[in-house]
């Protein structure tokens, strides 16, 4: 039983489409982004659970993904609806997105640091999963939406560029919440209340405005794989070990594994650098928005970029950027003049936007080569990876930054100094070296491996232009052969 999903989409995608599926990453990236920059200051000075379990939660975490994700995204590919395969994941895991959301910044009070960090732990791993319910499901349908080349960047872009403005919000309200209350823990609490309703009711709208292209897809053959655990688990594994049998996979894996994680390094310490080495916590917001700015109008520079001279130049030249403005990032200190940082913001956001952009631009190239090698279609499991590699970019991160300024002696304020006027915690000189290192030089060596992945990535768009022909003549091919057989 071969059956088209849903009707097909034109080659050019209208604004109303592209406009649905970019609000659909708003609520998730905005929140992912809280989580980003605010995450540690929150176990390190409200939960007070210290570094080594700031690390250690999202080492852990990160093992749960690593089961979580890629079994999502093969469920995903599974999924037998005429809704779809990927919309149904948005219309029910919003809701307990949002929920879990919330929960991460919220500290039961009254109960000691063992369950303290028990909680947040088990918070932790319900939040990733219903992360990766959503946003797997939801990434896979650029290629479910339309199968060219450039209209595939143009659509990340409009993802990109929603999401980069809703980080912009998200981060600057997220920080004027903070400190509009008495303490931490209100402040915490209602910031993640505020925008735990904006992470339900995105995915929503991409739900209702956008439809998948029609796709044959063997509906018998997919209910016969999953019509027991072991067929289901059978199947699994070989789509696990074909994916990293996929030489072009594995190099856009490393151009946004090393991209991304720089980037969520230096976001994480943004924080504590800007309160600890500049001695200006009030600056924050202030170079966050210096920061979103340039990487949501450089997004739409490198689009069109891309358009031109290719995914790969593109991403070469961006990357390159912000290599050298975040080691930058070692010299500042609170002498430097902001408008200095701003510059040094500034150049890390057009680079930033880069890598936003172009691997997610890359990954569904990758599908039709996959398609084309294997026979079948899995953006399930491919965007599935992409989101582990996302949330391990994220933990990565926290976990790295947790354990090293542990390690250089970093002292949480005391419980009485939450509100410090005039004078901030002392930090020792190691402490205060390790934030610049971890903002710095540890993400301008990520750069340097995502920049030789990129290098070496395959696929040009005349690369493309001939696996998508290869793959229309195996399709007529297997079309002749089918009605030969069935007259016959």
């Amino acid at each position: 039983e071969k059956v088209p999903l849903l009707k097909a989409q034109p080659k050019q995608l209208s604004l109303g489409v592209k406009i649905a599926f970019g609000v659909g990453d708003v609520g998730p990236f905005m929140t992912g982004f809280i989580y980003t920059l605010f995450l540690q200051a929150y176990f390190l000075e409200v939960a007070r659970i210290g570094p080594f379990w700031t690390g250690t939660l999202l080492v852990i975490a990160q093992a749960w993904d690593a089961i979580t994700d890629p079994i999502i995204g093969k469920l995903s590919d599974s999924t037998v609806s005429t809704k779809g395969r990927r919309r149904p994941w948005l219309l029910y895991g919003s809701v307990p997105l949002g929920l879990s959301f919330f929960l991460l910044f919220w500290s039961p009070p009254f109960i000691g640091t063992s369950l303290r960090v028990a909680w947040h732990l088990t918070v932790l791993l319900l939040y990733n999963l219903m992360v990766t319910i959503v946003t797997v499901p939801y990434h896979a349908l650029v290629p479910d939406l339309t199968p060219h080349y450039d209209e595939r960047t143009t659509l990340t872009m409009y993802r990109e560029c929603f999401a980069i403005f809703a980080s912009i919000a998200g981060g600057v309200a997220f920080a004027v919440v903070i400190e509009a209350f008495d303490t931490y823990d209100t402040s915490y609490a209602v910031g993640g209340a505020v925008f735990a309703v904006v992470t339900v009711v995105t995915p929503l709208v991409t739900y209702l405005f956008t439809k998948e292209r029609a796709v044959a897809l063997d509906n018998d053959a997919i209910r016969q794989q999953n019509a027991t655990w072991n067929a289901f688990l059978r199947s699994f594994m070989w789509d696990m070990r074909s994916t990293f049998q996929n030489r072009p996979f594995v190099y856009v894996m490393f151009v946004y594994l090393g991209g991304w994680i720089a980037v969520n390094l230096t976001s994480n310490n943004l924080l504590l650098w800007s309160k600890y080495v500049l001695r200006r916590e009030h600056a924050f917001s202030q170079i966050v928005l210096v920061l979103q700015v340039a990487a949501g109008c450089a997004i739409i520079g490198w689009t069109l970029l891309s358009k031109r001279i290719g995914k790969r130049q593109t991403y070469l030249i961006g990357a390159t950027i912000y290599l050298f403005a975040s080691a930058g990032l070692v010299y500042p200190d609170e002498d430097t003049s902001l408008v200095v940082v701003f510059i040094i913001a500034g150049f890390l956001g057009i680079g930033a936007g880069a890598a936003y952009l172009l691997p997610w631009s890359m990954l569904p190239d990758v599908i039709e080569f996959d398609e084309l090698r294997t026979g079948s279609r899995r953006e399930g499991i491919f965007f599935s990876m992409f989101v582990f590699l996302q949330k391990v970019g994220l933990a990565a991160g926290i976990a790295l930054s947790g354990y090293a300024i542990g390690f250089a002696g970093y002292q949480a304020p005391p419980l009485d100094d939450d509100r410090p006027e005039g004078t901030l915690p002392y930090q020792p000189e190691s402490a205060l070296w390790a934030l610049r290192i971890l903002s710095g030089p540890v993400p301008a060596m990520l750069i340097v491996v995502s920049l030789v992945a990129a290098y070496w990535y395959p696929i040009t768009r005349g690369v493309h232009k001939k696996l998508l022909a290869q793959l229309e003549k195996h399709k007529h091919t297997a079309q002749e052969a089918a009605e030969a057989n069935g007259e016959h």
